[in-house]
């Protein structure tokens, strides 16, 4: 449930406790004791409200240790869980459901408590529960939709937010998360309904206009799509008004001569994909300062000489205009048609290139680099869940290691990185990123190799933004920029995708790309 619904939840407990012990004062119960635990419980709300947590929780304590209720255990570990004192919490409600064994909102709020820890199988067990003695929850099967979703079963997932609707028509998540599973069902255009009945209802929604954009730009739609994108800048207006002391660039006032601030936003990859739009205001004759993430600078420092390169958290200290990296295409219109430089717009160090290039002089045959799986965001849902449709164990690359006549080096940073050694003992695979400070380091080697096999991570858009061919793993639910039923890419021209064609089948898509390798091989030979 939301922390609105469980606040709600808690006061009407909270007021059934106090009709209990009314109930308790024709038992003798000593008037001054009962008006005491009263005024505590009273007390424990108003802390709750306030957020004042521990406050809340030591109340709930003292209570307690004066009655053991079902709704005093529950109300504790609502406040617990708020805490993240999580398994804490758990006792609470386990505590709870002992004296109270159908308590469907406990069952339900234990659900809720494993979600958050990534237990999905003991959240759906609990979530099971919560609705075989609370039919009438409509948290609870929304939850355990989440839950579904998060497991990768999209139908049944599909169904509990259906009876969510059904039970709470005005159920806002519950339509938006049905939204998302049509899309990744690929059943777009009633994806697409749906995101409109929401816009209908609700025209400044950010998340379906941000959604439905995404939807459209996946389908080529660029127009549509990025006009829809730009619904992502509307919390940030305050933000924006503080931070930056000039006015926003829209694309409407004449930039000749004036300088404009670029604020990069979102990931590594999108930083790499859209900097590209700073050559195109360069162009229009504006002085341009980009700021990009620290990891990016040194190399898109070379991205133009008349470009100036900042860090992620700097501001320049002159500009007349600032403007979001991801709206530019917007502002200029792109169409697919139209992307601009799709071949090559970045570019290394010739004495970083000529390094790396003394490195490998001596390992024989194509050379292709390898990365295997994206960064991990696990706080971000929308993130997790991407990464777990694209990053894959090296040791589903086996198969093409075996390919004769090529050579593998591994472009892997992070914590799957660590699969290298093991791999290694097997199948030979070159290993030099710990001496990678940052992407110039992982550019200047990928200068140096004939091919790079990639899962769509930002290091598939560093190899196509450099020119060199890039053979991207692309999910049954593909990222919006790769469209659909495409195997090249409008974006870059070096890119070849390879689809799967079941939603988690990755089989033909390494026999495809076993098939390439060696016909690539035997070319490189002749």
């Amino acid at each position: 449930m939301t922390i609105a619904l469980l606040i709600a939840e808690a006061n009407v407990n909270a007021k059934s406790a106090s009709r209990f012990w009314k109930i308790k004062m024709l038992e003798k119960v000593n008037r001054k004791e009962l008006r005491e635990l009263n005024a505590i419980l009273a007390k424990a709300l108003s802390y709750e409200q306030k957020g004042l947590l521990a406050e809340a929780a030591r109340s709930y304590r003292f209570l307690l240790s004066k009655r053991q209720e079902p709704v005093l255990y529950y109300n504790h570990a609502v406040v617990l869980k708020k805490m993240q004192a999580y398994q804490e919490a758990i006792l609470n409600y386990e505590n709870a459901i002992a004296l109270k064994p159908n308590y469907a909102e406990a069952y339900a709020n234990l659900g809720n408590i494993y979600q958050d820890m990534r237990e999905y199988e003991k959240a759906l067990e609990h979530y099971n529960r919560a609705i075989y003695f609370g039919p009438m929850l409509a948290t609870a099967y929304y939850n355990r939709g989440v839950v579904l979703q998060e497991l990768q079963r999209h139908d049944e997932a599909l169904q509990d937010y259906d009876r969510t609707l059904v039970l709470q028509p005005s159920y806002y998540l519950a339509h938006l998360n049905k939204s998302v599973i049509l899309y990744e069902l690929k059943r777009k255009a009633e994806a697409a309904i749906n995101y409109g009945q929401i816009l209908e209802s609700d025209p400044d929604n950010i998340d379906a206009a941000w959604n439905l954009g995404i939807l459209r730009l996946s389908e080529g739609d660029f127009a549509a799509g990025w006009k829809l994108s730009e619904a992502r800048l509307r919390p940030r207006a305050q933000f924006n008004n503080d931070l930056f002391q000039k006015p926003y660039w829209y694309g409407e006032e004449n930039i000749e001569g004036k300088t404009l601030f670029i604020k990069w936003e979102q990931g590594f990859g999108d930083t790499i994909q859209f900097c590209r739009y700073a050559l195109l205001v360069k162009n229009a004759g504006a002085k341009v300062v980009l700021s990009v993430q620290e990891p990016l600078k040194r190399l898109l420092a070379n991205l133009d000489d008349d470009i100036a390169v900042i860090g992620e958290n700097e501001i320049p200290q002159h500009y007349d205009y600032y403007c979001f990296l991801m709206s530019l295409p917007f502002t200029f219109g792109t169409t697919v048609e139209t992307v601009p430089y799709p071949t090559r717009y970045l570019r290394t160090q010739a004495s970083e290139i000529s390094r790396w290039k003394a490195q490998i002089a001596d390992i024989p045959g194509l050379k292709a680099g390898l990365v295997w799986a994206g960064g991990e965001r696990p706080n971000i849902t929308c993130a997790r869940r991407n990464d777990a449709n694209r990053s894959l164990p090296l040791r589903q690359f086996i198969p093409l290691l075996e390919v004769k006549g090529a050579a593998f080096f591994s472009l892997q940073k992070g914590p799957p990185a660590a699969q290298v050694p093991d791999v290694q003992a097997s199948h030979e695979i070159h290993d030099w990123t710990a001496a990678f400070t940052d992407f110039a380091d992982t550019a200047a080697l990928i200068e140096n190799l004939d091919l790079v096999i990639t899962v769509d991570t930002s290091v598939a858009h560093l190899a196509a933004a450099l020119g060199k061919p890039v053979w991207v793993l692309v999910p049954w639910v593909s990222c919006w920029r790769w469209l659909e039923r495409r195997t090249d890419s409008p974006w870059y021209s070096s890119v070849r995708l390879f689809r799967q064609v079941e939603r988690g089948n990755w089989d033909s898509v390494f026999s495809d790309i076993g098939r390439e390798l060696q016909r690539h091989v035997a070319e490189k030979k002749n």
